[in-house]
């Protein structure tokens, strides 16, 4: 078997496992209609330290597992690698901010890739001083239906026009790169380790 092949089996078989796992709390769900509907979940550990915030605790990690329960239908915008049938995000929260954010994604082609998305925080806050992107989701809990659709629409709008660039990093190596089984390994341990409880939401 391939090493891509192996990377692949490992990270599908963790998915099942972390849905196994916390099977009541998994939600099945299409967020965007032109996107297909997935199984997901979401998880937080708490550092020793860390203070319940009441919308969530302030200190610890949160994880994200998500897996499409259909095919996705092949489209000429996207790129095979770029077609995400399965990601986990890992994102390290900071007093009740998310830094430090890590998406691992299965491709159709088969191929899982680390995206490195950086601090999505501090990313939102300079779109927010700016008055572009998808600084509207900032504080969405308080947002009507249209104010929230508008945000993700801006959102999505913000993904697509950072293709071109995205695609660059890639080609030079920069972003979005295979990983292999020793990461693989670790990402693992990583998601199975004691003390990651889901969400209350």
């Amino acid at each position: 078997m391939l090493q891509r092949d192996k990377v692949s089996s490992k990270f599908n078989d963790l998915i099942t496992d972390t849905h196994l796992n916390f099977a009541q709390d998994v939600r099945h769900s299409q967020i965007i209609p032109t996107m297909s509907p997935e199984d997901s979940i979401l998880l937080q550990k708490n550092d020793e330290n860390s203070k319940d915030l009441g919308y969530m605790m302030s200190d610890g990690y949160s994880l994200s597992v998500n897996r499409d329960t259909e095919k996705r239908v092949p489209s000429d915008e996207w790129e095979s690698s770029e077609e995400i049938c399965a990601e986990i995000s890992v994102q390290r929260i900071a007093e009740g901010l998310g830094r430090n954010m890590h998406s691992y994604r299965l491709g159709s082609d088969g191929v899982v890739r680390r995206y490195d998305i950086g601090d999505a925080c501090a990313k939102v806050q300079q779109n927010k001083e700016l008055g572009i992107g998808a600084a509207g989701l900032d504080g969405f809990g308080n947002l009507t239906r249209d104010e929230l659709a508008s945000s993700l629409e801006n959102a999505i709008n913000e993904t697509v026009s950072a293709i071109p660039n995205n695609r660059l990093d890639k080609k030079m190596g920069l972003n979005d790169q295979p990983i292999f089984i020793d990461e693989m390994d670790a990402l693992a341990e990583f998601v199975r380790q004691p003390g990651f409880e889901p969400y209350k939401i």
